[in-house]
């Protein structure tokens, strides 16, 4: 039986978009789905999501971030 994906930071969303409200741009190292960035991407000029697996970068790529 295959275990359905949960995402364990997103009790953390709030806390990190609070700190990170007065940032031009931002980076999220090891992004994964891309859901954080989605999630405080709109108070941001720029954020820019990077991981070592493809699967993630994908993931993110379907939710609409851009592949550079």
């Amino acid at each position: 039986k295959r275990l359905k994906y949960r995402n364990h930071n997103t009790a953390y969303y709030k806390w990190i978009q609070k700190q990170v409200s007065c940032c031009y741009s931002i980076l999220d190292v090891i992004c994964g789905d891309g859901s954080l960035a989605f999630y405080i991407g709109d108070g941001t000029k720029q954020i820019v999501g990077i991981d070592i697996d493809e699967n993630c970068i994908i993931r993110a790529s379907t939710k609409g971030m851009r592949k550079s």
